[in-house]
């Protein structure tokens, strides 16, 4: 299993962030989440990151889509992979997130195509895992 990364925080507080768009009444770890939404917009548009704004765009789209959360984690892996200052700004912006009342620490990733399920934070909880029929036995 993957770790839970940066990039996976990232996507998972942008979509948290992007499904209350609408929503005017939000505390100041959900600001956060905004913010780092539009550092992410601005990031990408000043770099003209194409791939970057156009992974944004489609979370903001389905902001409940996993697949498209793990594509935003992992181009938002890769960039701060490279940028250091980036790195800095999304990690602040997170910390910010959760100092606000946001929970960055029970992350859940899940992905139909590879079947590639990612929990952190898991605490007096109980975790159920389907993923279809047992294969056949052969013999």
């Amino acid at each position: 299993m993957e770790p839970v990364t940066l990039g996976v925080i990232v996507a998972a507080l942008a979509a948290k962030a992007l499904a209350r768009a609408e929503d005017e009444t939000v505390g100041a770890g959900f600001a956060a989440a905004r913010k780092l939404v539009e550092t992410l917009r601005r990031r990408f548009a000043s770099a003209m990151d194409d791939d970057g704004a156009a992974a944004l765009d489609r979370l903001a789209d389905a902001p409940d889509s996993a697949s498209r959360a793990s594509a935003l984690a992992t181009l938002v892996d890769d960039r701060a992979g490279g940028s250091p200052g980036l790195r800095e700004e999304l990690e602040a912006l997170v910390k910010e997130a959760r100092d606000g009342g946001v929970d960055v620490d029970s992350i859940s990733q899940a992905a139909q195509g590879s079947q590639i399920v990612q929990n952190a934070g898991i605490n007096n909880s109980e975790v159920n895992v389907s993923q279809g029929p047992a294969p056949p036995h052969s013999g």
